[in-house]
This record gives C-alpha cells, structure tokens and sequence, in this order.
C-alpha cells in the first residue's frame, strides 16, 4: 500500500501528511458537492471513517485527522497526518 511506502522513506521524526477529499458529512445540506461525488469517474471517494480505517490498517500509530470545506459549494477534504517513530 502506498501509505507503507511513504512511511519507509519518510526519516525518523519525519512527518507524513495524506488528503484526500471524503464524502459530504450530511448531502442535504450540501447536494451540489454530493452529486460531484456521486459521479466521480474513478468511484475511489469514501467516507472519512473508512479512509482513516484504511490508513491505520497500513501503519498503525497516532494519526491525527483534520476535516475542512474546501470549495463554495461544500467539497469537503481530510488532512490525516503523523509523525514517523524513531527505528530501533
């Protein structure tokens, strides 16, 4: 998985950051971004729970998560980050 490559090359105390835009929390309130979605070609959109569970599957440790509106008419993105450990 591509989350496991960039821990591997990240240098110890480095920080990994991943985005990725996720499913509108509530697609009545924002259905002009859900539909966008709804059609996106690639079908790879998820919800913020499973990317995240996709995430840690990979490389378990302190994730931190940060969900934010990025276009007018209500995109909405996660910014998932960590710290790489020290190796042993």
């Amino acid at each position: 998985m591509t989350v496991r490559e960039m821990v591997r090359c990240t240098r110890p105390q480095g920080r990994i950051v991943i985005l990725d835009n996720v499913w509108p929390r509530r697609a009545f309130l924002r259905p002009l971004a859900w539909l966008n979605r709804k059609f996106d070609r690639g079908r790879w959109v998820r919800h913020e729970r499973e990317l995240f569970d996709l995430i840690q599957a990979a490389y378990p440790g302190p994730w931190r998560c940060y969900r934010f509106t990025y276009t007018f008419i209500g995109h909405e993105a996660v910014a998932i980050t960590t710290q790489k450990e020290n190796s042993p």
